[in-house]
């Protein structure tokens, strides 16, 4: 199906900047870790605005996953080292998170989804919009795909990083390698000890998760993405300026953005978005590369319910 990508924003001064071309991408380990909120807080009032903006992501369930950055799953009964108590209290796989994962810097958009009709010569468009009020009022339409992936290569690039940008893929959780409906309440822990993930690999399934990899429960968010790796094991965020991008970005509110994607149709102003995956690198390549920045360590989560 075809799809037009549109990003959301909690402020319209983050509309703006993105606008201007002023990049900024979290970190993966923003959206899985927990934070004090004493401090958060306190540092945000000083002004520190990553601290207001892991404050934001940690108090909005929508851009939290736990699973980001995971790679494999193992069922707990094949993990000796968790005590029979611990076994029956977990209802999944135990996932493997690469320590790497939380290096990698990404900027999320959604794919708003179109289909042409043509009724007694009049063309109606309707449009497939996921509920996104959690990420803000304010958005942009990207109306020249091709040519706003070419200016991220350009910005990119000159910096030496390595960067994809596609679709992300949605899965199920598993027990025992099949797949699973939960609906009954749970908790997600990450186990404070790391792990050899060579070593571990070998008891579980290799599943090659990546960057562009997340659990089914966030499917409506429909999401596209660029991932970045920039060679550092720092987990802060990361500022790329691409250029103004006035000429191939709309701004819009959310509320009128059905309307604003109808008439920019209307006028052939706006080019749907091939499927594919982008970059100066390939998933496999960067994949090994974040494993290798994490020195091949890893982290056991359960999920206990």
């Amino acid at each position: 199906m075809s799809y037009i990508l549109t990003k959301f924003f909690a402020q319209k001064e983050y509309q703006q900047a993105f606008v201007r071309g002023d990049f900024y991408l979290s970190s993966l380990s923003a959206f899985t870790k927990v934070y004090s909120e004493r401090a958060l807080i306190a540092a945000a009032m000083q002004g520190d605005n990553y601290a207001k903006m892991l404050l934001e992501k940690q108090r909005n369930r929508s851009q939290r996953d736990i699973l980001e950055g995971t790679i494999a799953s193992i069922p707990p009964d094949q993990i000796p080292e968790f005590p029979d108590k611990m076994r029956k209290m977990i209802d999944t796989d135990v996932m493997i998170r690469a320590l790497g994962y939380d290096y990698c810097n990404v900027m999320c958009f959604c794919k708003m989804e179109y289909r042409f009709q043509m009724l007694k010569k009049i063309i109606r468009i309707d449009w497939d919009e996921p509920n996104m009020k959690d990420f803000g009022e304010y958005a942009i339409i990207v109306k020249n795909p091709k040519e706003f992936i070419r200016r991220i290569d350009n910005a990119i690039s000159n910096q030496n990083y390595q960067y994809i940008c596609g679709d992300v893929n949605y899965h199920p959780r598993t027990f025992n390698h099949k797949a699973i409906t939960r609906n009954k309440p749970s908790v997600s822990l990450q186990l404070e000890k790391p792990i050899e993930m060579n070593a571990i690999l070998k008891q579980g399934k290799r599943v090659d998760y990546d960057a562009f990899d997340k659990c089914d429960i966030y499917k409506n968010q429909r999401e596209w993405r660029l991932a970045i790796n920039n060679g550092a094991a720092d987990e802060q965020p990361l500022q790329i300026s691409v250029g103004d991008l006035s000429d191939i970005v709309e701004m819009v509110d959310r509320s009128s953005l059905a309307d604003k994607m109808h008439e920019l149709f209307m006028i052939s102003a706006i080019f749907p978005m091939e499927e594919g995956y982008y970059g100066n690198t390939s998933r496999a390549e960067m994949r090994e590369a974040f494993y290798h920045l994490g020195e091949d360590k890893g982290y056991y989560i359960i999920t206990l319910g």
